[in-house]
């Protein structure tokens, strides 16, 4: 797991962004308003040794050092959220703020989330023919603006990230951060929106969004 400071300069406020799979702090670099720093957490290769507690960076962050700690989770970021930061999670954290956008805490269960079986042809599919029809879909209008950042990683790493992923979110838990509110793409063509309703309920706000959210600017004022 990598986690890096994209905006470090002292401001009252933090926001902890926890990015989906294939992805880094680039996609949402630009995203950040004035009065905060801000925290990105990608690259689940390790996630399984870092839940077990074989990894251990010493704290994240130090959230006396911050008016207010926003956490702002997204696709398969949700799942890693809930189980890094989570009361049960080697990085427990209580925020003022939680988000969750376009994703469940549930990312392998077939009614609440993409699904095991999904998640397994994606992963075939991306053995034989590479990421690029997957990334047309799950950023949009976006993909020609973020094509150059969409593949931090080498294909096969990428494609070991989603086996770790697919694998660990497959062993049950109970999710328990208190997320405000979660926003559903009803143009996700990644994570299908029926489950993301069904498992949000009346928590969840229907936005015509596609997977990659963060280029609607009024849904980033709104989130932080």
């Amino acid at each position: 797991m990598q986690v890096d400071w994209i905006w470090r300069k002292g401001n009252p406020r933090l926001a902890v962004i926890v990015m989906g799979w294939a992805s880094d702090g680039r996609l949402v670099r630009d995203i950040i308003p004035e009065g905060f720093d801000a925290l990105c957490l990608y690259d689940y290769r390790d996630i399984g040794e870092v839940l077990a507690g074989k990894w251990a960076p010493g704290a994240i962050f130090d959230p006396s050092q911050y008016s207010r700690v926003s956490l702002i989770a997204w696709s398969f970021g949700v799942w890693a959220a809930e189980r890094l930061f989570g009361p049960e999670g080697p990085f427990s954290t209580d925020f003022d703020k939680a988000v969750a956008l376009n994703g469940t805490p549930l990312p392998a269960d077939e009614l609440c989330g993409i699904g095991s079986r999904r998640l397994a042809v994606t992963i075939r599919g991306l053995a034989k023919g590479g990421k690029e029809l997957f990334d047309r879909k799950a950023y949009g209008p976006d993909y020609r603006r973020l094509s150059d950042f969409l593949s931090p990683r080498s294909l096969d790493d990428n494609i070991r990230e989603l086996e770790e992923l697919s694998r660990a979110s497959a062993v049950a838990y109970m999710p328990s951060i208190e997320w405000n509110y979660a926003l559903m793409g009803t143009l996700d063509e990644i994570f299908p929106p029926d489950n993301m309703a069904r498992y949000w309920g009346s928590r969840g706000e229907k936005v015509p969004l596609y997977h990659y959210p963060f280029g609607d600017e009024s849904i980033n004022k709104e989130i932080f």
